[in-house]
């Protein structure tokens, strides 16, 4: 997986940006905020990553700014109703800060008010994460989660079925000192068995 990507910024506009490492350029994209903040092109850039593959299974790369937005970013996708377009619009109107606040204070009008998110989708964005988003062990587990999820299914597992065992052996480990190594290796092991 990859966790974030420095390289020389060749060109951005207000979905995207291409970053140049050693002649290859990634194209990621990125919320309208971002955008805004980054700087002249020929300048380097860092972002963290999220890598997600679509049904077509290719990977798309998405960027950000700072690591809570990216675990942010990665727990709102997995609410029903709420794709990487979805939340990336959601990050383009408001700060990581404010849909943290929305979400927290249970302001569903907020949370509505963006393009996409209709009030049933809001309500299940609040049911969801309420009250989860301070927890930082958990924020870690999650990441682990979607990063195994996304790993097992690039391995050519389907992803039901590799979120089934990614759970199960995230439930298994309790107490232990997780890596997303141990949590493969552990997940692979199982596939194995069955």
């Amino acid at each position: 997986m990859i966790y974030s990507i420095k390289g020389n910024l060749v060109y951005k506009d207000y979905e995207k940006a291409g970053l140049d490492i050693n002649g290859i350029v990634f194209e990621i994209n990125i919320p309208m905020r971002t955008f805004l903040n980054l700087p002249e092109l020929n300048n380097i850039v860092n972002l963290f990553i999220l890598m997600i593959s679509n049904s077509d299974n290719d990977l798309i790369l998405y960027g950000f700014e700072t690591l809570e937005e990216k675990k942010l970013f990665s727990r709102l996708i997995k609410v029903m109703g709420v794709g990487p377009k979805t939340a990336l619009t959601l990050f383009s109107k408001m700060n990581y800060h404010e849909i943290r606040t929305a979400i927290d204070n249970k302001d569903s009008v907020a949370l509505s008010s963006v393009p996409g998110i209709g009030k049933k989708t809001a309500g299940r964005i609040i049911l969801e994460l309420s009250g989860k988003l301070a927890k930082p062990d958990e924020q870690i587990e999650n990441e682990y989660f979607g990063d195994a999820v996304e790993a097992l299914i690039s391995l050519g597992y389907k992803k039901n079925e590799a979120s089934k065992v990614v759970g199960e052996v995230l439930s298994d480990s309790t107490g232990k000192e997780n890596t997303i190594e141990k949590i493969l290796k552990e997940s692979l092991k199982r596939f194995t068995e069955k």
